[in-house]
């Protein structure tokens, strides 16, 4: 019996580390010798499973606190990615009606484009309209004073146009409305004792210019007799300023026999030669008498 008790004296921990805390205090007799017990059978385990058990213990211990900060980062990051979703949300609407109102704006400055170009050919077509007006007064102010002066004269009209012709500088001239070939149109004019026009001068080609563009219309210039000559016998000093490029030429492409022979005013009002047989509109002149 004396040797069974130094048994168990020899599971006592030498050190009274592993001793549970708070032994004899309001534990029952049996309930201190249980727990005094596995205490005894834990602190006389060997050295490594004690180790063991603590580094279970511990990681237990990590592992529990690793799944709270999980959680707690988790329920961070869903809040954060809330928060951005709010934003990204907040940012499309915004987004959205920024271009809304570019649209809108857009479609304003479209508009107002457009009202402006149809200001701006509205302003052209006034000032042409308004221009005609001035030469129809002109014109018709011309007629008053020539008619006056044929009144005091006793039928002279010196110094005036005839009815209907248009006066530049010291000539008259008449416009037709009609088509014909260059000596048809020739032939015209002499009848109504003028010729075709003889253009003279830088301005009065700017004149035939503002009074014929678009129109092809003949003038009083041909080399029907070998050289450019004009209709009053005065010979042509040739400018290629008032021609269009590559004019005069002796093209015999158009399969009416013989050469260009005759001069005409293009859609650009720039010279251009054909053939005399084709028909075009024409400017008939006279000087006017003193």
């Amino acid at each position: 019996m004396g040797k069974d008790y130094d048994d168990f004296q020899s599971l006592e921990p030498d050190d009274g580390t592993c001793a549970p805390s708070g032994r004899g205090r309001g534990w029952g007799l049996g309930e201190r010798s249980a727990r005094h017990w596995g205490w005894q059978r834990l602190c006389a385990s060997p050295r490594p499973l004690q180790a063991l058990l603590a580094l279970c213990v511990g990681l237990s211990i990590g592992t529990i606190a690793l799944a709270v900060s999980n959680s707690r980062l988790g329920a961070e990051q869903r809040g954060t990615q809330g928060a951005l979703g709010s934003v990204n949300q907040s940012l499309s609407a915004e987004l959205e009606g920024l271009a809304r109102s570019v649209h809108i704006l857009q479609d304003k400055l479209t508009h107002v484009a457009g009202s402006l170009d149809k200001a701006k050919e509205n302003s052209i077509q006034a000032q042409q309209q308004l221009e005609e007006q001035v030469g129809v007064l002109r014109d018709s102010l011309n007629s008053l004073n020539c008619d006056w002066i044929e009144l005091k004269s006793n039928g002279s009209r010196a110094g005036c146009c005839p009815r209907g012709w248009l006066r530049f500088g010291d000539s008259c001239y008449w416009f037709s409305g009609k088509q014909k070939t260059w000596e048809e149109s020739n032939l015209y004019c002499k009848a109504q004792n003028s010729h075709l026009v003889v253009i003279n001068t830088r301005d009065e080609q700017l004149y035939m210019q503002q009074q014929t563009v678009p129109l092809y219309t003949w003038i009083g210039l041909s080399n029907k007799s070998g050289r450019w000559q004009w209709v009053d016998g005065s010979v042509y000093t040739m400018d290629s300023r008032e021609w269009r490029a590559g004019q005069p030429d002796e093209s015999d492409g158009h399969g009416l026999g013989g050469g260009e022979d005759c001069v005409y005013l293009h859609d650009d009002g720039l010279w251009n030669n054909a053939h005399c047989s084709r028909r075009y509109r024409w400017v008939c002149e006279e000087e006017l008498k003193g």
